[in-house]
C-alpha cells in the first residue's frame, strides 16, 4: 500500500517502548522493557519481585537499567542487524511482518 507520492504507508505507528520479557510465577514476577527515553537514549529496564528474589538478594524487590546514549543507538542498531540478518531480503521480510515500512530497490549494470 502506498500514498500519493508512492511511498509505503506504515501499517503501525512508530513505537518507543516494548515489553521484551514478562514473567508471573507463584512466588515471583519479573518484567523487562526496552525503550527510547525523552533524551533519545536506549534503555533496557527491568524488575524482579517476590520470594525467589528475596532468597537471592535479601530483599523482595530488584530493579535494573542499562542505558545506551543516543549517540550510540545507531551503532547498536547496525550491529544487531549484522548479527541477525544475512541480507536485504530477510530484513525486508522481518520488517514487513511487523508492519514496518521499507523500500527495496535493485538494478543490474551492463
Amino acid at each position: 500500500m502506498t500514498d500519493e507520492t508512492n511511498e509505503p504507508i506504515p501499517l503501525i505507528q512508530p513505537i518507543t517502548e516494548l515489553i521484551i520479557q514478562l514473567n508471573r510465577f507463584k512466588d515471583s514476577s519479573g518484567e523487562t522493557t526496552v525503550r527510547i527515553d525523552e533524551r533519545g537514549d536506549l534503555r533496557l529496564e527491568g524488575s524482579d519481585a517476590g520470594r525467589t528474589v528475596e532468597q537471592f538478594f535479601g530483599t523482595s524487590d530488584y530493579e535494573f537499567a542499562l542505558t545506551i546514549p543516543a549517540t550510540y543507538k545507531d551503532t547498536v542498531l547496525l550491529h544487531l542487524i549484522k548479527d541477525r540478518f544475512t541480507g536485504a531480503v530477510p530484513l525486508k521480510e522481518w520488517c514487513s511482518g511487523r508492519g514496518i515500512p521499507c523500500g527495496f530497490d535493485s538494478w543490474i549494470s551492463w
